[in-house]
């Protein structure tokens, strides 16, 4: 027997949310790195809220990037631990919200090869 683990796929809303908040997140970094000359390049008075944040530009891109990975992580889990054998599933934790033991893997496995006569 031969053990596979894979990733099980996000819902593509999700994976698209999380395409967003990537980009919004690069976007937030270089508006930080580019400072002043972003908003000169667009022909808009520096606001004051940024001017103060230019003070502290470490800590901001710091927090910008660490959380917007965060975000985005969290985006990408699904918390699934399926099992498969022989293509017939054992046991779902997304239906149970839950691991299994080692008996509901056992059992589940054993049925399936007693249905399928083996």
């Amino acid at each position: 027997m031969s053990v596979q683990g894979s990733n099980y796929p996000v819902p593509p809303f999700k994976a698209v949310l999380a395409k967003l908040v990537f980009g919004a997140q690069i976007g937030v970094i270089a508006l930080i790195l580019l400072g002043e000359r972003a908003f000169a390049a667009i022909g808009t008075p520096v606001p004051d809220w940024f001017q103060r944040a230019q003070q502290n530009k470490l800590p901001l891109l710091m927090g910008v990037w660490f959380m917007g990975n965060a975000l985005h992580n969290s985006m990408m889990q699904t918390g699934a631990f399926e099992v498969f054998y022989d293509g017939h599933q054992v046991f779902s934790k997304l239906q149970t919200g839950r691991l299994p033991s080692i008996d509901e893997l056992l059992n589940g496995m054993s049925a399936i090869m007693a249905q399928n006569g083996r």
